[in-house]
Formats: structure tokens, C-alpha cells, sequence
């Protein structure tokens, strides 16, 4: 929805009214915590002191995987613009795609394998934090990171550079060690708590998207970004609470067909842009014209239908499967 949603706005923006670019100016950015979310459950997963993970097997099973699957559709969607844009196979052509690779300026939604590979590399550094850190300790962590990379940075908006921020760690050790202390109980948000804030802090990025296209207010993204507080109050609630929802045991419809589409995730994130690029890059359709924001829905369901059963298919291949 969050590709669909600003993939339109980039080739359709001319035709739009004010109203719809700020309707999916807010949708993009309101779905931000999404990636956060994902990031989170890395952590819940790989940070656990339980769990033994060697050097060796970081890089030959977690970035191998991850550094072929980017090499290989690179590759995929350098062949698929060589055949769209009609252009020729050529040495500097091919040089070019290689420099894209290196810089990360090739097909956009590429930038989280380029996170990964970096999260994974970090990850026996983080791991010591989750085994030797206390609950207190670890806390005072992440609330160190939130201040200091998340709240305090905001003062860009009014042009006053934190000196201390080029020198800052990333934000996304802390999303990793947010997600392992809220699976793992060390950080609790009640239910009610966690809707009540998951909903102001959405409500707030919405209108401030709608104020910044409205007036035309550049820097308001600082408050939607990737270290927001608010980004990260809402990815943090969204993941509390599906970690509270109970595992049932049986293994029922619902149960398996969530099982299903979670073995596809990875190929559905490859896949799932060159789909939107073909249609409505290249097929010049336009889901508003279907009912607005509805068509944009519409065409985001019917894009994860189709890409979850390609990716389904091609799993049964095994050189294939073996990188989604």
C-alpha cells in the first residue's frame, strides 16, 4: 500500500488535486512504522540470549542469503529497464548498473537488504547488549537512543543542527533492541495504551502531512521520518500489540494461510515493485480513477495476491527457492 500509494503520486501528481497528493502523501508516510516493525521482529528473533548464533553462521547463512537475493534481482530489474526503456546492452551501460549497486541508487525498495546486510553484520555486538545488559541497563539504552537519535534531533525543524548528531549511530540498533525488550517482556504497553497512542501518533502524522502539502512546509518530514518519535511510538505499539496476540496451537485455516504468506514475505518485498513499475509506470493505469483512495486499496490487494502466488510458484524451483 505504501509503494502503491507513492508510486502514484510520483507519476500522477501533475493530474491530482491538492487533495489527493496529500491523501497519499499521508498514507506513505503514516504506514512508515511498517519497516520499523520488521526490524523489530529481527531483533525479537536474533536477539534472544537463548539462541546461539556463531560469526560463521551470520555470514554464511543470514548476509550470503541476503547478499545473493540482492545481486540476483538487481540483475532481474537491470534486464527488466533494459527491455522497458528500450535501451542498449552496452559496457558503460552494464558499468553504470554496477555503480548503482555499489551506491544503492538503483530500484528504491532495494535500500532494506542494504540494511540488513548492516544489521547482520552488528548483530554479535548486539547480541552482547541482550545477553549481558541487565533489564534496568537495557532500558536506560533505549531510552538514551531515544532522546539522543530520536526527540532532540527535531530541532532541525528550526535550523539547529544537533553538533553531536553526524557522530550518532544509525536508528535501527534500537529499533532491533526495542523489538527483542518488547517480545521479551523487559518493556510492557498495556492494550489500551498501546491503541490510544498507536492512534493519536498516526492521527498526527496524517495532519502533519496534510499541513506540509497544503503550505508547502519542506522540513516537517523530520516528524514522520524514520527517527521520529512519533514513527517510533507507533511502530513500537503496532508491534506490542501483535506480540499480544496468543499463538494457538491448533493448526486450523487461518493459522496456515498466515503461514503460507509468511515463507513468502521476501519474495513478495523483491517482486512486488516490479509489478507496480510494469502497470502503472508502463501500462500508464491509474488505480485512483477507480474510486480514489478505494482503487489504491483494490490494486495493493490484488498486487499481493498476484505476487504471493508467482512467488509460490517459483519456490518450487530449487535454485530459486533457495533465495526467497
Amino acid at each position: 500500500m505504501l509503494h502503491v500509494a507513492y508510486s502514484s503520486y510520483l507519476l500522477f501528481r501533475d493530474s491530482l488535486s491538492v487533495q489527493m497528493t496529500s491523501a497519499l502523501l499521508a498514507i506513505t508516510n503514516a504506514l512508515r512504522f511498517c519497516v520499523p516493525c520488521f526490524v523489530a521482529v529481527t531483533g525479537a528473533l536474533l536477539l534472544n540470549p537463548e539462541k546461539k548464533i556463531s560469526v560463521k553462521k551470520i555470514w554464511t547463512k543470514y548476509i550470503l542469503r541476503v547478499f545473493v537475493a540482492l545481486l540476483a534481482f538487481s540483475a532481474l530489474f537491470f534486464v527488466f529497464d533494459l527491455i522497458m526503456d528500450s535501451e542498449k546492452l552496452t559496457l558503460q551501460y552494464a558499468l553504470n548498473a554496477l555503480k548503482e549497486l555499489y551506491t544503492a541508487k538503483g530500484w528504491a525498495h532495494l535500500w532494506y537488504l542494504y540494511l540488513l546486510l548492516f544489521l547482520y553484520a552488528v548483530l554479535p555486538f548486539l547480541k552482547m547488549i541482550t545477553e549481558k545488559a541487565s533489564d534496568s541497563e537495557l532500558k536506560y539504552l533505549l531510552l538514551l537512543y531515544f532522546a539522543f537519535v530520536c526527540v532532540l534531533p527535531l530541532t532541525r525543524f528550526f535550523g539547529l543542527k544537533p553538533g553531536y548528531f553526524d557522530y550518532v549511530g544509525s536508528v535501527y540498533p534500537f529499533y532491533m533492541l526495542l523489538g527483542y525488550a518488547i517480545y521479551h517482556g523487559k518493556i510492557r504497553i498495556k492494550t489500551p495504551y498501546a491503541l490510544c497512542l498507536f492512534a493519536v501518533s498516526e492521527a498526527a502524522v496524517v495532519i502533519l502531512n496534510i499541513v506540509s502539502n497544503v503550505k508547502g512546509i519542506e522540513n516537517l518530514s523530520y516528524f514522520w521520518n524514520y527517527q521520529s518519535p512519533l514513527t517510533v511510538i507507533s511502530a513500537a505499539c503496532c508491534f506490542s500489540l501483535f506480540c499480544g496476540i496468543k499463538n494457538s496451537e491448533k493448526e486450523g485455516l487461518l493459522k496456515k494461510c498466515v503461514m503460507s504468506v509468511d515463507g513468502c514475505t521476501l519474495g513478495i518485498y523483491l517482486l512486488h515493485m516490479l509489478f507496480v513499475r510494469l502497470v502503472l509506470r508502463y501500462m500508464q493505469f491509474n488505480p485512483l480513477n477507480y474510486a480514489g483512495v478505494l482503487g489504491l486499496l483494490g490494486f495493493s490487494v490484488a498486487l499481493f495476491a498476484v505476487t504471493y502466488l508467482i512467488v509460490r510458484l517459483l519456490k518450487f524451483i530449487p535454485g530459486v527457492k533457495k533465495i526467497l
